[in-house]
C-alpha cells in the first residue's frame, strides 16, 4: 500500500512539473489594461484583471482594485443598544435599485433594518 501512494505522488508531481514547464513564455509579461471584476463588498475590495499586453500571449494578473468597497457609498448604519450587532437606517446617497444587505458590519451581525430605512 505503502509502495502504491508513492507511485502515484511521484505521478502527480511528474505530471504537474511537466504542465508547469510546458505553459510558460518566453518573454516578460507586462500588463497594462486592468478591468475591475465588480466583486467588491460593502467591506471588502475587489479585484480587477488584465491580460499580457504581448500579442498573442493569454496570461492574466489578478491584483487588488484598492478603494473599491462600497463601504460608505449607500448603507448607512447604526450600532445597536448591545453593542453587539448593527442596523440598516438608511441608503444614504445609495441610487441603486436594489440593494444587498451583508450579514455583516465591522466585524458584528446586521440585526435589523430600521422603520425609515
Amino acid at each position: 500500500m505503502k509502495n502504491i501512494i508513492i507511485k502515484i505522488l511521484s505521478l502527480c508531481i511528474i505530471i504537474s512539473t511537466a504542465l508547469f514547464i510546458g505553459t510558460g513564455c518566453e518573454h516578460k509579461h507586462t500588463y497594462t489594461h486592468y478591468v475591475s471584476n465588480k466583486d467588491a463588498t460593502y467591506d471588502a475590495d475587489g479585484t480587477k484583471t488584465a491580460i499580457c499586453d504581448k500579442e498573442g500571449c493569454d496570461e492574466t494578473d489578478i491584483i487588488i482594485d484598492k478603494g473599491s468597497k462600497l463601504l460608505g457609498k449607500g448603507i448607512e448604519y447604526e450600532l445597536n443598544a448591545d453593542k453587539k450587532s448593527y442596523c440598516v437606517k438608511g441608503i444614504g446617497t445609495c441610487t441603486d435599485i436594489e440593494i444587498n444587505i451583508p450579514s455583516t458590519y465591522n466585524d458584528k451581525p446586521v440585526t435589523c433594518i430600521g422603520d425609515s430605512a
